[in-house]
């Protein structure tokens, strides 16, 4: 039934400027223990689904939490679902809450760390509201290395106002200096509500150099080695995320967790964002597709990596996810001559997969599809 598990951790030590994800200040310890005694009720009632191929425990900020309800949920997994002997798990973390202790905690249970730094530069750093200094960096990637996480990754911001395109070069630098193996860039988007539109605006942001510096990520870090997999995800390859190939590509998903969303082969559903509604259990949102736009949503969601679909990779998705719409049936979509003609797509036998300039421009793909 689900393939991937996510749960999502809505608490953080403060906001950050420009986020929009539902999270709350995690000084509350009552309501810290009560998500954990929920989460674990909630897992409770899945310990009969299959195997999980993969875990991506996110938020907020999971390494915010204290650490004895941080192990309890560690423990709740591993007690009451169940994972395949390989399974990819990933815990994202914050820098400054990695700490000896932390650390080998974190490393006892999962195999893969994302790690929060979004700027290597204490000047941006305070811009975007975050916590972490430079030393906290340091520390936390030296102690995952400590405890033999290999499958390290670094999530950094670009186009934030003030960065020119040789500063965030070096940015990039960083990240090939520590040897990190993995790393996502996104543009920064400023969002109505956010600390950062009161701050510099919602169209503080030069679209322009934002579309300039991913051009620049791609053939940077293409020279040392990490390749761009997905529109925003670079890799050495072997190193890439199990957790969301697998989704990009139709696999079904259990959300857990306030905000959280599922997908099991048929319906989408979240649940509410907020936490006491969460623990009250109040109702979800329901979003159910038919078969067509679903296989339609699928495929365009397998165009965002850099490998697109196979024949084979499409010919396995269970029936009732692809709305048996079969590969021939993909090959004859009306939209796809055009995409071919203006370069966004390529066709290789039995494999049809975005070009360069389909990943930079993937919201136009996904529209023409959709």
């Amino acid at each position: 039934m689900f393939n991937n598990l996510y749960i999502h951790v809505p608490f953080c030590q403060s906001k950050c400027g420009y986020c929009a994800f539902y999270s709350m200040p995690s000084a509350n310890p009552d309501a810290q223990r009560k998500y954990v005694d929920e989460m674990e009720w909630q897992m409770n009632e899945y310990t009969c689904v299959e195997p999980f191929r993969t875990v991506y425990v996110g938020g907020g900020t999971p390494s915010a939490l204290p650490r004895k309800l941080f192990e309890r949920l560690f423990l709740g997994i591993n007690a009451s679902l169940r994972l395949e002997p390989q399974a990819e798990i990933t815990v994202e973390c914050n820098p400054e809450t990695v700490d000896v202790e932390n650390a080998a905690l974190i490393s006892a249970f999962a195999n893969r760390i994302s790690l929060g730094v979004q700027s290597f530069s204490p000047e941006l750093r305070r811009l975007l509201g975050r916590r972490s200094g430079n030393d906290d960096i340091e520390r936390a990637i030296a102690l995952f290395r400590r405890y033999n996480i290999e499958r390290l990754s670094v999530d950094l911001i670009y186009a934030v106002p003030g960065q020119s395109l040789t500063a965030w070069l070096n940015e990039l630098q960083r990240v090939v200096d520590y040897g990190v193996t993995h790393v996502s860039c996104y543009s920064l988007t400023i969002e109505e509500g956010t600390m950062l539109a009161e701050q510099q605006g919602v169209n503080a942001v030069d679209e322009d150099l934002s579309a300039e510096m991913w051009w620049a990520t791609g053939e940077f870090l293409h020279k040392n080695g990490i390749e761009r997999y997905e529109v925003s995800n670079y890799a050495v390859p072997g190193q890439e995320c199990r957790h969301n190939m697998n989704i990009w590509h139709g696999g079904t998903y259990l959300g857990l967790g306030p905000a959280a969303c599922s997908f099991d082969g048929h319906r989408r559903w979240t649940h509410p964002a907020d936490l006491p509604r969460w623990l009250t259990r109040d109702p979800v949102e329901m979003d159910e597709l038919d078969c067509g736009d679903r296989a339609r949503e699928i495929f365009a969601f397998g165009l965002r990596t850099a490998s697109g679909w196979t024949k084979e990779q499409w010919s396995c998705l269970e029936p009732d996810i692809c709305g048996a719409m079969t590969w021939q049936d993909i090959l004859e979509l009306p939209q796809l001559p055009e995409l071919l003609r203006q370069n966004l797509l390529v066709f290789e036998p039995e494999r049809l997969s975005p070009t360069e300039q389909g990943l930079a421009f993937w919201d136009d793909v996904a529209q023409a599809i959709l």
